[in-house]
């Protein structure tokens, strides 16, 4: 039931699925009996709690609705007997009862549509409405509350004045102390308590200060320090450096001195032992040719004994056959000087 009093309308909405009808004259398998009982048999409602609408609000509403829901309603008859007629076969007929009835169904869905541009047009502009009217009384009123709570609030503002004014103050003279941050409560700080706040400020900005003096000259006598630190060891470095290039130059010096003495050592040792050599050579020469000699000597000598030894047997046979020494060594010398042809001594 949509409103109190009347009777609940029922309105259905059809619904069929499946695939396309099949050829003239044969039954589609998705208008059996099962489905031709469930079409048109859920009731459409609208809940107006569920947004939130008073019920006269929602039955306006629902009244623009409710002459095409009756006409679906009154085409329910008509949807069910054409929906029996195709499931028992489809013809010419049963198409054109279709198709009117259809139209028929699109006439109701648009008039649906031109109803809900109506009406949300209609609560559109009240809507606006509304806000011009919450704005006429703005404007109304626009200055006089505040102007009221000025007058309501006279004492409270002088004392917020004078709080923000002290507060200004008081920071102004803590500022110079280059602090990081003002308090807001200065001004609501009693003289009593603001004073011994601003001795603390004071003293601890001091003492700050003193530090930071104490700091920076302890920073400057220790810069100074190690700059006469570096000072010193550049200059120690430099004596270090200049008493190892005086170092490195004598030690240069007497390395080249020790490599000329030992250069002339090796010369003089080279010499001596070439000297050596030579004479050790001279020597070997000269016991060699001794030897040469001796044994070239020995063998003349021996030879010459030889020699004479032969020629002597030959003269001795020769005296024997010539009866003459004299002649036979005559003969022994002629055949050694070759005067007698085909003729040799061998000795």
């Amino acid at each position: 039931m949509f409103g109190g009093g009347q009777p609940e309308k029922k309105y259905t909405s059809k619904s069929t699925s499946g695939s396309a009808l099949t050829q003239a004259g044969e039954t589609p398998a998705i208008f059996n009996q099962e489905e031709k009982e469930k079409t048109m048999n859920e009731l459409i409602k609208v809940d107006r709690a569920e947004y939130g609408l008073e019920e006269t609000k929602a039955k306006e509403i629902e009244a623009a609705f409710v002459p095409m829901l009756e006409k679906m309603t009154e085409l329910e008859g008509n949807y069910n007997a054409v929906v029996a007629k195709a499931a028992e076969g489809i013809d010419e007929q049963v198409c054109k009862e279709a198709k009117a009835l259809r139209l028929q169904y699109v006439k109701v869905r648009t008039g649906t549509a031109e109803i809900h541009k109506i009406q949300k047009a209609f609560y559109l502009s009240a809507g606006r409405c509304v806000d011009g009217w919450k704005n006429a009384q703005l404007h109304a009123s626009n200055g006089i509350e505040e102007k009221l709570s000025a007058i309501e609030n006279h004492y409270e503002n002088m004392e917020r004045a004078r709080i923000a004014k002290l507060q200004e103050t008081r920071a102004v003279l803590l500022s110079r102390f280059d602090d990081t941050g003002i308090p807001d409560n200065l001004g609501t700080m009693s003289d009593d308590i603001w004073e011994n706040y601003y001795a603390g400020v004071s003293e601890s900005y001091r003492q700050r200060k003193a530090a930071e003096k104490k700091a920076e000259e302890d920073r400057i006598a220790k810069e100074k320090a190690e700059a006469e630190e570096r000072e010193r060891i550049r200059l120690e470095n430099e004596r270090l450096k200049i008493e190892a290039a005086e170092r490195d130059k004598k030690e240069a010096a007497e390395r080249v001195e020790r490599e000329r003495i030992e250069k002339e050592r090796l010369a003089k040792e080279k010499a001596e032992l070439a000297e050596r050599e030579r004479l050790e050579r001279e020597k070997a020469e000269q016991e060699a040719k001794a030897k040469a000699d001796a044994k070239a000597e020995a063998e003349r000598v021996a030879d010459k004994n030889h020699r004479s030894n032969v020629e002597s047997g030959i003269c001795g046979l020769l005296s024997g056959i010539l009866d003459s020494e004299d002649l036979a060594q005559a003969v022994v010398k002629a055949i050694k000087s070759g005067s007698i042809p085909n003729l040799t001594i061998t000795y």
